[in-house]
């Protein structure tokens, strides 16, 4: 797929990646760059924070140790410019790739302040599996001091059970850092949803889920968790994304910045009752949110991408589309603050009315579906006014017509894929 530099983002991260096998264990870095926009006003990470590029490491056998500082590690080292004006948080991941055994209490994780000799944030990976991401220290408040912090991963060697000899994980560690207008937001409380619990003793679902039906919270920054701890019992964390007016934050005119979980799972009913787990789709789920300025990655398992973002007149900058999403019907219709339009994967095969008026749309958009589906009078870019360049790859037959007759604002150009 051919990689276009954009101009204003979202976030920028750093990725540790670690592959660990019950004998050997190693890390590589890799950096992503997203974008971010604060108070209308956008600004790039890369002027205000520096990170660390991540170390080599082996610690050969991962053996059951009594503490922490015996474990496997990787250190990260981020901070912000003297010249930064503004309040920057630091959210340290674990995301796990793959993993072959049935990981339970006994493989642990602990992360320090090198700077203060202070452990921050500590937990096991009992629930966590392959696709999951642990979020394992939130908001850390960045200063002009670098400031260096160690991720150990470790097994207890108290609760180890050998049923994990000779199996083999692959975890990344990922760093974010973003600039927040509210000060120090956490991780959002279960009391600020309206929510339903779904015990797995109680249905047919293969864990215990807790729906979160409607946000009712106060803050303009939402963190949600993969999973939440009720009353001593750990439930998955599932959305509510059924059609308009419900949803879980359909219609929400406060909220301003969402840090998604690793997957996005909704329920599918029958008769009230949850019978399915589905984690491809994202319809509707931000629809009318007129506040929302910045969210995180769209997960890559998402395929639905129906209405998520419409009529969000206050986002600027639009998330990465993951090369799952086949569906961009009315994606970003009526989002008329989106200035800058996203790469478009060559998965999407549905693109009616994905910027509809989309009013203040410009620049170049690369489009690197061949073929795409837009219905007559929904094209991709009815609406739009001002000029803009799309790129198809060449040979594609189905982009003749990209937006009404009464503009003429659209260069239709090619590339060799």
């Amino acid at each position: 797929m051919k990689k276009k530099a954009k101009l204003i983002g979202y976030i920028v991260g750093i990725v540790l990646f670690i592959v660990m096998i019950a004998g050997v264990s190693y890390a590589m870095y890799r950096k992503s760059l997203y974008n971010f926009n604060i108070s209308g006003e956008i600004k790039n990470l890369d002027e205000y924070v520096i990170y660390s590029k991540g170390v080599n490491i082996s610690s050969g056998t991962l053996n059951p140790v009594s503490s922490y500082s015996n474990g496997t590690s990787a250190t990260i080292t981020f901070y912000k410019n003297s010249n930064t004006p503004y309040d920057i948080y630091g959210h340290i991941y674990l995301d796990i790739n793959s993993m072959t055994m049935s990981l339970s209490r006994e493989l642990k994780y602990t992360v320090l302040d090198n700077s203060t000799s202070n452990i921050i944030s500590e937990g096991s990976f009992n629930k966590f599996t392959s696709g999951s991401s642990l979020l394992t220290a939130c908001n850390i408040p960045l200063n002009t001091t670098e400031t260096t912090y160690t991720v150990y991963v470790w097994l207890d060697e108290e609760l180890y059970d050998s049923s994990t000899a000779n199996s083999s994980f692959d975890i990344d560690i990922r760093c974010y850092a973003t600039m927040n207008t509210i000060q120090n937001p956490g991780v959002n409380p279960i009391t600020d949803y309206q929510y339903t619990l779904y015990p797995k003793s109680e249905t047919n679902l293969d864990e215990d889920y807790v729906l979160l039906v409607k946000y009712i919270g106060t803050s303009k920054t939402v963190i949600i968790p993969d999973y939440y701890d009720i009353d001593g019992v750990t439930y998955r964390t599932v959305f509510d994304i059924p059609s308009p007016p419900n949803g879980v934050f359909y219609g929400n005119t406060l909220i301003e910045q969402v840090l998604l979980p690793s997957s996005v799972l909704s329920f599918v009913l029958s008769n009230s009752i949850p019978i399915l787990v589905e984690n491809n789709r994202m319809s509707n789920m931000f629809k009318s949110c007129t506040s929302l300025v910045w969210i995180s990655e769209i997960p890559s398992t998402i395929k639905y991408l129906s209405d998520t973002f419409s009529i969000c007149t206050s986002l600027v900058n639009a998330p990465e589309i993951p090369n799952s999403v086949t569906d961009m019907n009315f994606t970003f219709a009526g989002c008329t603050s989106l200035v800058n339009a996203p790469e478009i994967p060559n998965s999407v095969t549905n693109m009616s009315g994905t910027f509809y008026n989309c009013t203040n749309l410009t620049g170049t958009v690369t489009i690197n579906s061949s073929n795409v589906t837009y219905t007559s009078g929904l094209q991709p870019f009815y609406g739009t006014v001002l000029p803009i360049t799309v790129e198809v790859p060449e040979g594609s037959t189905t982009y003749t017509k990209l937006n009404n007759d009464k503009t003429d604002n659209m260069t239709v150009t090619t590339f060799t894929p």
